[in-house]
């Protein structure tokens, strides 16, 4: 009897085992056939190539990274005095030092640039023409196939100096082909997949200096990135910044360059020095909108169609952006004449009476005040250079809504002021008309 037990467990023992050996061995066949049913595409049949704009703000981190380091490199290949200051201070050499940075430039690019393009004879004159010039990332492009990624990076160098790099990017590896590589021509969208089919690259080898740093840039982070690109214009390319300010934004508050120039100059310092505390992202559908807030309630909004491909507004009231019109039209009409007076106390505390002239009726005007100075003179004499509204009540009477407001003081540059009941303020009285859409006209009183 127990000899006949024995043989039952190790027969179902036996079963067991064979039973787990085929399970094993239908998992294998099936990531097998999972990993055969990955289609490679030979490449020398592609006939043609759509390239895409890089839409995630993280990888196109990652990208400018790769940029950064190749123009890093391209400055050190003719280094000038300013990157060698320290060791000149030293009492070495100037022209050791040169020696010294371009051979170590020239150890990082060979390691970068793909072999094809460090062959050629002389391949480091052809770049350090673009040694010691500033430089701006356009546009960047992306194709896949098999495991490489490829990106086609447009770059102008000090304003004027146009070019294309390609860098090829599998999982944890680059290498950078520069235009240059075609001589006289540009590497373009047009002629890139011969360049593809002539280098054939199905794997990158890696060293110390081409691996890929891969980032995931909280909302937070991406709404800075906008931001410092912004703040980059503002300080060196003010003709770069008007243009990418929105078209139908820039031509309603500053009607052209000179005005935004003049607009530029009159507060870059406070434009300069900005302290942002509040970030805002929402997907709109066909853009990501980037919304930043300042300590002074500037805002800078950022609408991004791709990675950094974007326009930018300035502020909430010249042009009704979506948060307002959502709002806009699910108030009724004295919700409308709140939201009115913030557009109108906005512009004021931007200095921007040209809007808040805009808005003023006809016939106060013709009678109280006649032109966009006088405005200014009347507003600068009787309220403050930064202002709160607080709406007590609006009536009705026809199609006029009659606001009593209070205008209360707010500080400015660590100004300490008392709050509350308090606080400096002015009564502000607003007689206002609704128009189609959300456009309105309005007069206003000031008393003490």
């Amino acid at each position: 009897m127990k000899k006949i037990k024995k043989y039952i467990i190790i027969s179902i023992c036996i079963i067991v085992i064979l039973i787990i050996a085929i399970i094993i061995k239908n998992l294998l066949e099936k990531n097998n056939n999972s990993s055969n049913s990955i289609e490679v595409y030979n490449i020398e049949k592609v006939e043609k190539i759509d390239m895409s704009q890089v839409k995630d703000i993280s990888e196109y981190a990652s990208i400018e990274k790769i940029v950064n380091i190749y123009n890093t490199a391209i400055n050190q290949l003719d280094p000038n005095l300013e990157s060698m200051m320290v060791k000149l201070q030293n009492g070495i050499n100037s022209e050791d030092i040169k020696n010294e940075y371009s051979k170590k430039a020239k150890k990082t690019l060979e390691n970068i640039l793909q072999n094809e393009f460090t062959n050629i004879n002389n391949w480091e004159s052809k770049l350090s023409k673009y040694s010691n010039n500033k430089f701006y990332i356009n546009e960047m492009k992306k194709y896949s196939i098999n495991n490489i990624d490829i990106y086609l990076v447009n770059i102008t160098y000090d304003k004027t100096n146009n070019t294309n790099i390609v860098i090829f990017k599998d999982t944890s590896t680059f290498s950078i082909l520069p235009s240059e590589y075609l001589n006289n021509r540009n590497i373009e969208e047009s002629n890139i997949l011969d360049v593809i089919k002539e280098l054939n690259i199905t794997q990158i080898n890696k060293n110390n200096e081409n691996v890929i740093t891969e980032f995931n840039l909280t909302d937070e982070k991406a709404c800075l990135k906008y931001y410092y690109d912004y703040l980059n214009m503002l300080r060196s390319d003010t003709d770069k910044l008007y243009s990418t300010l929105d078209k139908d934004y820039r031509e309603k508050r500053f009607g052209n360059i000179e005005n935004f120039k003049n607009y530029i100059n009159e507060n870059k310092e406070k434009l300069e020095k900005a302290v942002l505390l509040s970030y805002k992202v929402k997907d709109r559908g066909k853009y990501i909108e980037y919304m930043c807030v300042d300590k002074s309630e500037n805002y800078y909004i950022f609408n991004a169609t791709a990675a950094m491909k974007y326009t930018i507004y300035l502020d909430t009231y010249t042009v009704d952006l979506p948060e307002f019109k959502e709002k806009y039209e699910k108030a009724n009409d004295k919700e409308k004449v709140i939201l009115n007076t913030g557009k109108i106390i906005a512009a004021i505390n931007n200095q921007d009476y040209k809007y808040v002239y805009s808005k003023l009726a006809e016939s106060f005007k013709q009678n109280k005040i006649n032109s966009e100075e006088s405005l200014k003179e009347i507003l600068q004499k009787n309220i403050y250079r930064k202002n709160e509204i607080k709406v007590d009540e609006v009536e009705r009477e026809g199609n006029i809504y009659t606001c009593k407001a209070r205008i209360i003081k707010k500080d400015e540059d660590g100004e300490e002021i008392p709050e509350g009941k308090d606080a400096p303020s002015k009564n502000f009285n607003i007689v206002m008309q609704l128009k189609e859409g959300s456009d309105f006209v309005m007069s206003f009183s000031v008393k003490d």
